[in-house]
């Protein structure tokens, strides 16, 4: 397996976990904060999409402004819908790009930080819809 197979396969698995996270979940747990202080499903989707966004900066060798990104219509549908095309795009990018930079970014800005957030995700949801199998995210 070389280097770029390995990111391509991390990129589509942890995605496949956070929509696992994400797939039937409740509008009270997605505007419930996973820990006390901690963020809320609909605060994680923005937070992603907004490091997606950072990624595809940095991968170009610009800067990103941290909390420059905002999503007006944080409605579940929307923010999932942004989230996707967010990372659709980041995720691209990293495959596309030829140098070792490049895919120590992808691992940094969407392997990394989505492996961070899935268990937010997944104690959120946990905490708020008692039935919800948190193992779900390895079907």
């Amino acid at each position: 397996m070389t280097g770029k197979e390995l990111l391509q396969y991390e990129i589509e698995q942890v995605g496949k976990q956070i929509d696992a996270c994400l797939d039937g979940m409740s509008d009270a747990a997605f505007h419930s904060p996973c820990a006390p202080n901690g963020m809320t499903p609909c605060q994680i989707l923005e937070h992603l999409s907004e490091a997606y966004v950072a990624f595809a900066a940095v991968s170009k060798g610009e800067k990103h402004s941290w909390g420059s990104f905002s999503v007006h219509d944080k409605s579940k549908e929307n923010l999932e819908k942004v989230f996707r095309e967010c990372r659709d795009a980041a995720s691209k990018a990293a495959l596309a790009g030829e140098d070792d930079e490049t895919q120590k970014h992808a691992y940094d800005y969407i392997i990394g930080h989505d492996n961070y957030h899935v268990g937010q995700l997944v104690l959120g949801r946990m905490s708020v819809e008692l039935s919800w199998n948190g193992e779900a995210i390895y079907a």
